[in-house]
């Protein structure tokens, strides 16, 4: 008997087994139905909402339709991996027919990218009103990571 992740058992397998969502799994279904899919997506909030579920559904669904699709996780716990049920690292990895999923390594994106994303915060600081000197100093800032994530996709696209 082999073994299978708790978290990809019990993990939703349709938009109608998210629990909580259904204002942004019918809004999914009808972008997908209608063919008007938008360039990219962004899922975010807390953990445990159904970022991971919600985005890799999506994925599934958008490759379905001829789509080539990429997923990206910036979630330290691989979760992502778990829903394909396939190891995910830093460059895009095909786990089907068009869809690729990608596993962000945000501390060496952070490491490659960090002149780029220190003027971004920098100028949002200072435009916060933060002295230039002290924004300069300040380093990591809560979103650091999403922040990280769109320039990958940028890099990506």
């Amino acid at each position: 008997m082999s073994y299978q992740v708790i978290a990809r058992k019990w993990r939703p397998q349709r938009f109608d087994d998210v629990v909580g969502q259904q204002a942004v799994t019918r809004t999914l279904r009808n972008a997908l139905q209608s063919g008007r899919l938008a360039q990219a997506f962004v899922f975010a909030g807390p953990r445990g909402v159904g970022k991971t579920t919600t985005s890799a559904a999506t994925a599934v669904h958008a490759a379905a339709r001829g789509c080539k699709t990429l997923v990206l996780s910036t979630d330290p716990a691989h979760s992502l991996a778990d829903v394909f049920g396939v190891p995910l690292g830093g460059e895009p990895t095909e786990v089907g027919t068009g869809l690729y999923g990608q596993q962000v390594d945000t501390q060496r994106a952070f490491e490659a990218s960090w002149r780029e994303v220190q003027h971004y915060l920098r100028d949002v600081l200072e435009q916060g009103g933060v002295d230039p000197l002290e924004a300069e100093e300040l380093t990591v800032l809560p979103g650091a990571e999403e922040v990280l994530a769109l320039l990958e996709l940028r890099n990506q696209v």
